[in-house]
């Protein structure tokens, strides 16, 4: 056995045995995909049927990818928002890029986004460089996006692949991927006073979803509205915090989370509680509702 086969096999018994990896939603940061059909569709669903079709774009034009759905990337579309892309019709802006170190992890994810460690590449391994995130650079890795701290890689040309963008551009990916985070404990209890990760109260939850993020905010719900920046309700974006006064007189006794198409998130102490998706135009939360802050 070489002294390259032996270090990838002491590597892989130590993931093996060290580590349990989660499965989760691919968050892509900022990587881009070039369409290079001639007009292709784009759609509400990742799925091709008759009735689901919004637009077309044309060949050449540049999508911000966000998920992945079998066949279909979701992607941040020009002038139409969050949809639906067949991946036979995009490419991936690409450049290569060779490792330096001895050995070096793989990650699912940034550090700063908690990822998670699922591989080990070594001096010389190759990989598709498709976008960079802070310290890292997103790669190409067993058909999926992986990341690579970027002191351990060399890229020698960076033509296409897309850096950190504006701050307002940077809000955009953070917003996707802070509801991503709040979806994922759909389901889990409410519990007055818990913080997480497996029972939650209103401000419990909020604060737990936002924490990696940088966000901090006061641990009550009726102090908790006065942080960020007011916004009215007809303006509301995902992952602003909705306040509520379920308990009359005005004064703020519940928060939730906007995600996007009328509807909240939050952890709730009704009967059919916990972690749940409500309706935000219900008579009862029109009703209850107080402000809207922004805190991303």
């Amino acid at each position: 056995m070489t002294k390259l086969s032996k270090l990838r096999y002491v590597f892989a018994v130590v993931l093996a045995f060290g580590l349990i990896v989660m499965a989760r939603q691919v968050t892509y940061a900022n990587t881009y995909v070039m369409v290079t059909g001639n007009v292709v569709n784009v759609r509400s669903q990742p799925e091709i049927n008759d009735y689901n079709r919004i637009t077309t774009v044309n060949q050449g034009e540049r999508i911000r990818v966000v998920g992945e759905y079998g066949d279909f990337f979701r992607g941040d579309i020009p002038g139409i928002g969050y949809a639906y892309i067949a991946r036979e019709w995009v490419r991936f802006y690409q450049a290569n890029g060779t490792v330096t170190a001895p050995a070096v992890w793989i990650f699912d994810l940034p550090d700063t986004l908690y990822g998670e460690p699922i591989s080990v590449a070594v001096e010389g391994d190759r990989f598709t460089v498709v976008s960079y995130y802070g310290n890292w650079y997103g790669i190409i890795y067993e058909g999926g996006l992986a990341y690579i701290g970027r002191p351990h890689i060399d890229v020698p040309s960076l033509i296409d692949v897309p850096p950190a963008r504006s701050s307002s551009a940077i809000n955009s990916y953070v917003q996707d991927d802070v509801i991503q985070r709040a979806m994922s404990l759909l389901g889990r209890p409410y519990r007055w006073g818990g913080n997480g990760p497996y029972s939650f109260d209103c401000s419990g939850f909020v604060i737990y979803v936002l924490r990696p993020f940088g966000v901090t905010l006061p641990r009550r719900s009726r102090d908790m509205v006065s942080s960020g920046v007011h916004v009215n309700r007809s303006d509301v974006q995902p992952g602003d915090l909705l306040f509520f006064a379920t308990m009359g007189g005005g004064t703020v006794s519940h928060v939730g989370m906007y995600i996007g198409g009328g509807q909240l998130i939050h952890s709730s102490s009704s009967r059919s509680g916990g972690v749940i998706i409500s309706n935000f135009h219900s008579d009862y939360y029109v009703r209850t509702f107080v402000t809207a802050r922004r805190v991303l």
